[in-house]
């Protein structure tokens, strides 16, 4: 963690992160700081939950706008006269896991 502040000594216009191993709220809480008001961010997550959590300590810290979480799903289709569907045998690509995305503001002034 302290290793990883002491690296990001400059500041980012956005900021893409892909780390399973750790917490993204944890990552949050150590990589916005470096990050410009309004540079946009994406985090992986394999599951939805911890992305949720982080999506609910940028709320409450009012940290970041236009918040989101999307499950990039790809599937195809099968498109005939009348009968149009997604194929229902995924043998690959589907759902890899969530992003969640917003934009960085100011954090609000200390009362």
């Amino acid at each position: 963690g302290e290793e990883l502040a002491r690296r990001v000594a400059v500041r980012c216009s956005s900021l893409v992160v892909a780390s399973p191993q750790h917490h993204p709220e944890d990552l949050l809480r150590l990589l916005l700081p470096a990050c410009e008001p309004s540079a946009s961010f994406c985090i992986f997550g394999d599951s939805l939950q911890p992305l949720a959590e982080c999506l609910d300590w940028l709320r409450r810290e009012k940290r970041a706008v236009n918040l989101d979480i999307v499950e990039p799903l790809w599937r195809e289709h099968q498109v005939l006269p009348e009968r149009t569907h997604p194929t229902m045998a995924m043998t690959q690509g589907g759902s890899g896991g969530y992003l969640l995305s917003g934009t960085v503001v100011l954090p609000p002034p200390q009362q």
